[in-house]
């Protein structure tokens, strides 16, 4: 009860979920058991059997941002003249990044520009280099640090809060299948569902679902912020001014051979420093299944939780029918 009680208020029980594990990650050349927490059945069958096959073909390759970064935003108001508090606040950008920085150890501001949002209004944002940090709690007190130091009058500060916009903390995993014969057309059926959620925002939204079925477990398990990782993928899928699948796929031919490359891009706001994962033993255990207990790791892991459900996913798509595939597991359990 007392580790409930450091977690939320007016604490009188727990909701416990089941924590899985999920084998057959090959991940960069090192063998992978993933933590995965989740309330829906055959997800993390699902991860398994789709790390299976990817396994099967040489494992995942991944990719990580080399400095993750967030921002922070102070919105500005009742301005005299914006265009004249913008260039001054620009003027004051090492004097902003101090501010920011008094006190910080896991986070760092690094960055600092002021635009015009309107007449009376602009916006200062901060870019802050979060390590492995998810750094909600440490920007948002940057921002109010910030704005509290800040003097526009006659006009002031109102919002001072993070971006949970995570472009700047993008996870990319690849995966290869091939097959000659009548894998051929299984193959050839699996490229064809990619072909949907990339004409269509309403099939994307849930292909991206399905992709974040291995994200947001992988995510529960180690105790992160899954409504952060929620928005900022959804944000992410959306920032080329259409609504897009989170992954890709293409198609190489060869003369008796047709190999699928399977890309996903996850944006990831998490951390292993601070929340849950400093003093929540099953969180603690979990990140602990990992080679290494760091950010990198940990957003590696859940691009490529993410790939494994998504090829699963559509596999039973274009097979049996997702609907069919639950049920089928639904009857073993209860049998």
């Amino acid at each position: 009860m007392q580790i409930l009680e450091k977690i939320s208020e007016n604490v009188v029980g727990a909701v416990a979920l089941p924590l899985s594990v999920a084998p057959n990650f090959k991940i960069d050349d090192l063998e992978y058991l993933v933590p995965m927490c989740t309330e829906e059945s055959s997800v993390v069958a699902a991860c398994s059997n789709g790390a299976r096959l990817v396994h099967a073909n040489g494992g995942f390759t991944t990719t990580a941002p080399p400095d993750p970064y967030m921002t922070g935003m102070i919105q500005l108001i009742e301005l005299d003249n914006s265009q004249r508090v913008v260039e001054h606040l620009n003027s004051q950008r090492e004097a902003i990044l101090s501010e920011a920085n008094r006190g910080h150890h896991h986070c760092r501001a690094t960055d600092a520009a002021a635009t015009v949002l309107g007449p009376d209004s602009a916006v200062l944002t901060v870019r802050v280099s979060v390590g492995d940090s998810m750094g909600a709690n440490a920007i948002n007190r940057m921002m109010e640090a910030v704005g509290r130091w800040l003097d526009v009058a006659p006009g002031r500060v109102l919002c001072r809060i993070l971006s949970n916009d995570a472009k700047g903390r993008v996870y990319t995993a690849s995966a290869t299948l091939s097959g000659s014969g009548e894998d051929r057309g299984r193959l050839g059926d699996l490229s064809r569902a990619f072909e949907l959620a990339q004409a269509l925002p309403e099939r994307a939204v849930t292909h991206n679902k399905g992709i974040m079925n291995g994200v947001i477990a992988v995510a529960m398990a180690s105790g992160q912020d899954t409504r952060a990782i929620e928005a900022a993928n959804h944000l992410y899928a959306g920032s080329g001014g259409q609504y897009k699948p989170l992954s890709r796929c293409v198609v190489t031919e060869s003369a008796d051979t047709t190999t699928l490359t399977i890309t996903v891009d996850v944006a990831c706001p998490i951390g292993v420093v601070g929340g849950l994962t400093t003093f929540h033993p099953a969180c603690r255990a979990a990140l602990g299944l990992l080679p290494e207990t760091t950010a990198d790791c940990l957003g590696r892991t859940m691009a490529c939780a993410g790939l494994a459900s998504n090829i699963a996913a559509l596999r039973a798509l274009v097979g049996v029918g997702i609907n069919a595939g639950h049920l089928r597991l639904h009857d073993k359990k209860k049998g």
